[in-house]
């Protein structure tokens, strides 16, 4: 799957976050973080893997609030007027045979918002 780096950083409004480019290229990924207030949220994009991993942290706890992986994307991309950047995959049940369910996260800035679905 191909993801529009260009219209990540126009949606977070940041540049991705300097990463070793070694591990770059074996992951072919692209990081961003944004604080609002006293959170973080850095979300990372693998190409190559096809997944996305969010991991929201506060400012005065060294443990992340949330670490979420949205695996086998199917679709990233930009809704309402460029405000919510929903991220689409696909997973199967705990027991790896049970029917494929769709993941969904949608995630919104200023103020920070992530919703998390099936």
């Amino acid at each position: 799957m191909v993801i529009d780096e260009t219209e990540l950083i126009a949606f977070f409004g940041v540049a991705p976050v300097d990463e070793d480019p070694e591990a770059k290229g074996f992951f072919g990924s692209s990081t961003f973080e944004v604080t609002d207030r006293d959170l973080t949220l850095s979300i990372s994009f693998s190409a190559h893997h096809e997944d996305a991993s969010l991991h929201l942290t506060a400012e005065d706890s060294p443990e992340p609030l949330l670490h979420a992986t949205i695996r086998d994307l199917t679709g990233v991309r930009i809704e309402g007027d460029g405000k919510t950047l929903v991220i689409l995959g696909t997973a199967r049940g705990s027991g790896g045979g049970d029917p494929l369910t769709q993941q969904r996260a949608a995630i919104a800035l200023a103020p920070l918002r992530i919703v998390i679905s099936d």
